[in-house]
């Protein structure tokens, strides 16, 4: 009987703990599908991720075998897990990751538990094209006998870099557009006089005069002069614009004598030009230069001859290719394109070319500006201006201007002043040797003085200037009074006892300017004419508005006394 009662309490404490183990289990089964639900969860949370995640994601092993990525990996590099789970990193497209520093960098992160940090390629990937690609990863960690991985994190910053490029570009424009507008103010000082004497002079010495000849150099070096401080000019995007409602294919096909001359017989060049192509509004002369500069950089690109194509299209830019091309606003475009097969150029030389003086010409051979010139006046103009380029094949510019007749299409806004075509300014186009001048433009014929004399107060302080002026207008028979600045001015015609017809007064001066100077006239002599002069090409801050008679600096006699008469006459009818 103790026997058997003590099996059966030996028994019942074994059951028990039989019992106790199995709850044991029974929890612990129950922890462990919780918990496996919990890490199932857990990864369906973390694939959700990867999959709403903008920027392209992989995992990688520690042989940098690809483990798995997000979806936006796939559809940035348009390819298919298929196509990349299970290979090598730098096995992947056309081997665009195989760069020996990339990879011992990510072998370090788990190897040395390091980080890669904002690291950069710029690469021509398979099916995207060329792309600057901005890398960073870290280790995965998934426990201490889960091998380790590496995430790899991939963001495209292609269009960010060429924002950045196109700012930094337009601040130094700006800097330099500044500096250049500043030094062309006062070169065109030095030059009205220079140009100015020159002519007077040519005036006064028959042909055959020894010292005529020196007289026409002095001339045609100030004309040289002036011509690359206009350049300067539309650095600054100072240049008078002449505005209007054209169609491109009137101003090329002019210019196609011109062009075909200059450049040459060993190159062909071909004009495929629409018929049916859209108005633009632009300075036609203006266009004219940016026409000729294309065309004698394609031409000096191919020294051993080629084919160089012109060509216009109707082009319509929709919302997608504004969102790639923030420049761009949607809409109806123009397309002027110059096509060469020339030397090409590489990525440094492109990115350059814009530049102010910049140039890949030996000295003597070019200015370095008629490139950004270009760029500049398009830019004025409400364009854009697109070069791609490769070298052995040739280059491509394209430049997009606004096509009218579109309520979306932006509107154009110009500064415009009234001004005189001069010899020294006059419309010209560079001949292949870059020193002939062949003029486009008609200068404004001189016009009969009035039979009574007149008095003209020339206001400058500028010495040199004032003198010339004050001589080229007595030398038409008007009256002259000189004076060195606003406030001498004022006094001479509080003290005048005459009637004062008009005053050519400099829009800047430094104790008042041109503008409130006339307005303080106005109050002494309502009835004096006024017409402004500047070495400045438009209305500088604001001082003219567009409209108010303006002789732009250097001027010759000719367009001197015309601008004066036509002044003049405004009062008389």
């Amino acid at each position: 009987m103790n026997l058997g009662r003590k099996t059966k309490q030996m028994l019942t404490k074994q059951l028990a703990r039989a019992r106790r183990r199995i709850a044991q289990l029974e929890r612990l089964l129950v922890e462990g599908k919780r918990c496996e639900l919990e890490a199932h969860e857990a990864r369906e949370y973390a694939e959700s991720i990867l999959a709403t995640v903008w920027e392209p994601l992989v995992v990688l092993d520690k042989h940098l075998r690809v483990i798995s990525a997000s979806r936006s990996f796939y559809t940035t590099f348009k390819v298919s897990s298929e196509e990349t789970a299970g290979k090598l990193l730098y096995e992947l497209g056309n081997r665009q990751w195989d760069i020996p520093e990339l990879r011992q960098l990510l072998e370090n992160i788990l190897a040395e538990n390091t980080t890669l940090d904002d690291y950069e390629v710029e690469h021509d990937f398979p099916n995207i094209g060329r792309k600057i690609m901005l890398l960073n990863a870290r280790r995965i960690w998934e426990g201490a006998e889960e091998p380790q991985r590496i995430l790899l994190a991939i963001k495209d910053v292609t269009e960010q870099k060429r924002l950045e490029e196109e700012l930094r570009r337009a601040h130094k424009m700006e800097a330099v557009g500044q500096l250049a507008g500043g030094l062309a103010h006062d070169f065109n000082n030095m030059l009205t006089a220079i140009l100015g004497y020159s002519e007077l002079l040519l005036e006064l010495l028959p042909a055959g005069d020894p010292a005529r000849d020196a007289a026409e150099q002095i001339s045609q070096a100030g004309h040289s002069a002036a011509a690359l401080t206009r350049k300067l000019l539309v650095l600054g995007r100072r240049q008078v614009l002449r505005p209007e409602v054209l169609v491109l294919n009137d101003v090329l096909t002019p210019m196609e004598k011109i062009l075909r001359r200059a450049v040459g017989e060993r190159i062909e060049l071909e004009m495929t030009l629409e018929p049916q192509l859209a108005a633009v509004e632009v300075d036609r002369s203006l266009m004219e230069q940016v026409v000729m500069n294309l065309v004698l950089n394609a031409r000096d690109a191919m020294p051993d001859g080629g084919k160089l194509t012109i060509e216009t299209a109707n082009v319509s830019l929709d919302r997608e290719f504004a969102k790639r091309h923030p420049a761009f606003e949607p809409g109806r475009y123009v397309l002027l394109a110059v096509t060469d097969t020339g030397m090409g150029m590489d990525r440094e030389t492109q990115s350059r070319i814009f530049e102010p003086f910049f140039t890949t010409k030996r000295a003597g051979k070019g200015t370095g500006l008629g490139l950004s010139t270009v760029y500049s006046t398009i830019g004025q103009s409400g364009g854009h201006v697109y070069v791609s380029s490769e070298l052995g094949v040739g280059t491509r510019f394209e430049i997009y201007l606004p096509a009218l007749g579109e309520k979306a299409q932006r509107k154009v806004h110009w500064e415009t002043a009234v001004s005189t075509a001069t010899p020294a300014e006059t419309n010209m186009v560079e001949s292949p040797e870059g020193t002939a001048k062949e003029k486009l433009q008609v200068e404004a014929p001189h016009r009969k003085r009035l039979a009574e004399p007149q008095t003209i107060l020339v206001v400058d302080d500028d010495v040199s200037v004032r003198k010339l002026a004050a001589t080229m207008l007595r030398s038409d028979g008007y009256q002259v009074l000189e004076a060195s600045g606003g406030r001498e001015a004022l006094s001479m015609c509080e003290k005048h006892q005459g009637k004062i017809a008009l005053s050519l007064t400099d829009v800047i001066m430094q104790d008042m300017g041109g503008r409130e100077l006339a307005h303080q006239l106005s109050a002494l002599t309502p009835e004096m004419k006024i017409l402004y002069m500047s070495g400045y090409a438009i209305a500088e801050k604001g001082e003219l508005e567009p409209g108010m008679p303006f002789l732009r600096k250097p001027f010759s006699k000719e367009a001197l006394l015309s601008k004066v008469r036509e002044v003049l006459e405004v009062s008389v009818e």
